[in-house]
């Protein structure tokens, strides 16, 4: 067995081995061959180490990129659906951008709820009125569907838009029922709906009208209140007013709408003018975003609108201040401000055909 192992091990040292190899066997014989071949595995072991890290860098720096530019393309086509809808100078001339067209194209199939939210999400920022033509014989087949607060949020969405049916109004209105609107502050928005409902279509049932504004006016105009300037800002309209002798009343009442202030004209002036008008009232309006103003586009929101719509009906001359005009303005610049934006909105109010008023005209 000796003999025969010692053969064994001769014979497989005489084979022939590949040139590479044959130098390791040969280097390995040697306790300097054997180190030198260590040293070489560790270096493998340490260039394959390297080589794997790479591979797992640029895999991760891949991952990270994917995502980024992902969050960037996303970013991008959001930001530019919303620039397309927002950019809607007038509110009533066109739908603009993804969102509005999707809306059109799916109308059919939302819920008749899902419907009125969408309308009053248009009428709140002032969209075009194509979805309102669209979805109203849809909502007029479910109207029994929707919760008496949607239907108040479809009339007032419909008056902002100025898409006044007759025939829908009367069948919205008939679903009304006044142990469901009394007191219930979702149901706030009736009362500025009735308001341009009477004064752009008088002949609709006027009693019913007047009945169903006395159930609304208490939370429409708490609804008002709370949405009114804040204080620094009425106190420096009162300040202004009062530097330059206009009588004027803060937080003033008008038919449940909120006017901020409503002033009149300084006591020399109160007489009658050369064509003998009186001088009308001035509703001061103080505007900024987020509350009656949209936060990008600073145009006038539906609600913002609707308001001035039905001072201007009832007779009032109107006064807009934006608040970055008007907070930078020292004491003496706004007194100034306000008496010649005062005069114009006088003239305004006794034009005929300017800004209305009981009995003058619609507030069209």
């Amino acid at each position: 067995m000796g003999s025969l192992g010692a053969h064994f091990l001769a014979s497989a040292a005489a084979a022939p081995l590949p040139q590479q190899h044959a130098a390791r066997a040969f280097l390995a014989r040697t306790q300097a061959g054997r180190d030198q071949l260590r040293e070489e595995a560790r270096r493998r072991a340490v260039l394959r180490a390297g080589s794997d890290a790479e591979v797992l860098q640029c895999v991760l720096v891949f991952f990270v990129a994917a995502i980024f530019g992902l969050f960037t393309l996303a970013s991008v086509m959001l930001c530019d659906q919303l620039s397309n809808v927002l950019a809607d100078q007038t509110g009533i001339e066109g739908l603009q951008g993804a969102p509005g067209r999707a809306c059109l194209e799916r109308c059919r199939q939302l819920t008749v709820e899902q419907a009125a939210r969408i309308c009053w999400s248009f009428a709140t920022v002032r969209l075009s009125d194509s979805l309102f033509r669209e979805t109203q014989f849809d909502i007029l087949e479910k109207m029994h569907q929707l919760p008496t607060s949607a239907i108040c949020d479809l009339l007032w969405a419909y008056c902002v838009v100025r898409h006044r049916d007759p025939h829908f109004f009367k069948a919205l209105l008939g679903l009304l029922t006044p142990s469901r609107v009394a007191g219930e502050p979702r149901c706030a928005l009736l009362h500025p709906a009735l308001l341009d409902i009477r004064s752009n279509l008088p002949d609709m049932d006027p009693e019913g009208l007047d009945r169903y504004l006395g159930y609304t006016h208490a939370e429409f105009r708490r609804s008002q209140l709370a949405a009114a300037p804040p204080e620094p800002a009425l106190q420096s309209v009162a300040e202004a007013l009062a530097a330059g002798g206009f009588r004027f009343e803060t937080l003033a009442d008008v038919d449940g709408y909120v006017a901020d202030v409503v002033a009149h004209a300084p006591g020399e002036e109160l007489g009658d003018g050369e064509d003998g008008t009186s001088h009308p009232p001035v509703a001061v309006l103080y505007h900024s975003s987020l509350r009656t103003l949209h936060s990008l586009t600073n145009e006038p929101l539906g609600q913002t609108m609707m308001r001035q719509r039905h001072l201007r009906w009832r007779g009032y001359g109107v006064v807009n201040l934006w608040s970055r005009a008007w907070d930078v303005l020292d004491a003496a610049g706004r007194v100034n401000f306000l008496k010649m934006r005062f005069k114009q909105a006088e003239r305004q109010a006794a034009a005929p055909g300017g800004a209305g008023g009981q009995g003058r005209g619609r507030s069209e």
